[in-house]
């Protein structure tokens, strides 16, 4: 479920009311209010409510990936596999808002592909056969090069 929040209980920061959410909840996501844990309870900043709540688990395992596993900060660079599925959709839109730099994905077929390139969120290259070989050197040609020694710093 997605929406607003209207209230929150002891502990949560008040300053939270309003804020755009996707949650996970026990049951009732389609009442009209709901209450969901905290923890539950996940920033999608403007990410439309509708595409935040469709994807079910989807959207939190992409806010998890990119805010606590990967840990993205601003000026960042950060590599999506499958990023034409529901989660890497989801989670080239987190790491837009954590403010990483640059954003590439690596998609399977040139029609995964295309909401992808049309939306202008992610660098995406288009490859058919994901062999290790091929994607190493897909890597290297988003990026624009070697690392230049500066290595993976995370992977999530």
């Amino acid at each position: 479920m997605s929406g607003r929040i209207t209230a929150v209980g002891e502990g949560v920061d008040p300053g939270r009311i309003g804020t755009p959410v996707t949650a996970l909840t026990t049951g009732g996501a389609r009442a009209e209010v709901v209450l969901a844990p905290v923890a539950l309870s996940l920033d999608i900043g403007s990410v439309p409510p509708r595409t935040a709540a469709g994807p079910g688990r989807g959207a939190p395992t992409a806010y998890d990936l990119i805010n606590t596993a990967a840990r993205v900060r601003p000026g960042e660079s950060v590599l999506i596999h499958a990023a034409a599925g529901s989660v890497g959709t989801l989670a080239a839109q987190f790491a837009r808002l954590a403010g990483a730099g640059r954003i590439t994905g690596v998609a399977g077929s040139a029609r995964r592909a295309l909401a992808l390139v049309a939306e202008g969120t992610v660098r995406v290259d288009v490859s058919a056969e994901c062999s290790r070989e091929g994607l190493a050197t897909a890597v290297q040609r988003l990026a624009g090069g070697a690392t230049h020694g500066k290595g993976v710093l995370r992977i999530a």
